[in-house]
């Protein structure tokens, strides 16, 4: 009988702690839900992800460089010549991060994905893939504990962050749509309305002759502009009501570059193809690059050179020919 009795003791007071870390970390998504948006509008990187992330690495902004540091992702200093804070991690009294503000550590966690080249292979994922990005952060070393990329599956599934991906992404997002969290206890505006705090860096691209508006349909069913007039790749995820990132990645442009897009060359609005007819071939003219015959035909820049099997950053022979699936190379 005693013996039952502290057990059921013990159930409440297991009970009651669970319900009290569910809160804490509802409140937390609550609280930072619409940085990791915005961040997913900019960079590109799964909400979800972000979400989940700093979650995990603040113990929900409960530990000591989430309050002090206001660092949300256990970013460590590096090259980083800001403020910083000390504390003991994979050795002691390592360096990290700080902030003024949390606004800062989840740019910050942007930029460091996408500035370094190991974490490139990430954005080859699809946007709602969030069980890729969570063993690709793994594989590229954000995190020495092995089962991480389990731990961020967990807490995204758990607390349907997921829910955050499709939302940006959705034509019409709806209220109804976002996690139970958030939809639960606080009247949302919509996507173009949750986020007015912005970075004072971020300044907007100058304003160039506006491009013109004509869509065309390539013969792979793919819609593309011909660039007429001096533009950036900006204004035309502006016009065309997309993302930036995503014109950057459905036109195999890095985010980091300073290319603008050329008179007479096409620009997707939709991602490339993997492949295409097995019977398209392409004889190499002069002048020819491995991305002017990927943005001509549609075809992705990576799986031109994988079925061709030509090395990364090389270019084509005068005279060779290029083939748009495997089948064909066979």
């Amino acid at each position: 009988m005693k013996t039952r009795k502290i057990l059921l003791i013990f159930s409440f007071f297991l009970c009651g702690s669970l319900l009290a870390q569910t809160e804490v970390r509802d409140e937390y998504i609550r609280k930072y839900y619409k940085l990791a948006i915005q961040e997913m509008q900019s960079y590109g990187i799964p909400a979800s992800i972000t979400m989940a992330q700093g979650i995990l690495e603040s113990g929900n902004g409960t530990t000591y460089l989430a309050t002090e540091a206001n660092n949300h992702f256990g970013i460590k200093c590096h090259d980083w010549t800001g403020p910083s804070v000390r504390q003991d991690d994979d050795e002691k009294n390592e360096c990290f991060r700080k902030y003024d503000h949390p606004l800062r550590s989840y740019e910050d966690h942007s930029k460091f994905l996408t500035t370094r080249s190991r974490y490139a292979f990430l954005f080859d994922y699809h946007d709602t893939d969030y069980v890729a990005w969570a063993k690709g952060l793994k594989k590229a070393g954000y995190a020495t504990d092995p089962k991480y990329p389990q731990k961020l599956i967990r807490i995204i599934e758990e607390n349907e962050l997921y829910l955050l991906d499709e939302y940006v992404l959705a034509e019409n997002p709806q209220v109804d749509d976002l996690p139970k969290a958030i939809r639960l206890h606080e009247d949302v505006a919509l996507v173009a309305e949750t986020v007015t705090e912005k970075a004072p860096d971020l300044e907007p691209e100058k304003v160039l002759t506006p491009i013109k508006k004509t869509i065309h349909t390539s013969d792979e069913g793919l819609h593309y502009i011909v660039i007429h007039n001096e533009t950036t790749f900006a204004q035309i995820a502006e016009e065309h009501y997309l993302h930036r990132w995503e014109i950057y990645k459905f036109n195999d442009v890095p985010r980091n570059s300073d290319k603008k897009p050329e008179r007479g060359e096409r620009i997707y609005l939709e991602r490339k193809r993997s492949k295409l007819k097995k019977t398209m071939k392409h004889t190499v003219k002069p002048g020819d690059t491995m991305y002017g015959i990927s943005q001509f035909y549609g075809i992705k820049l990576k799986s031109l050179y994988r079925i061709n099997m030509m090395d990364k950053g090389t270019q084509p022979q005068v005279g060779g020919v290029l083939y748009f699936n495997k089948k064909a190379v066979k």
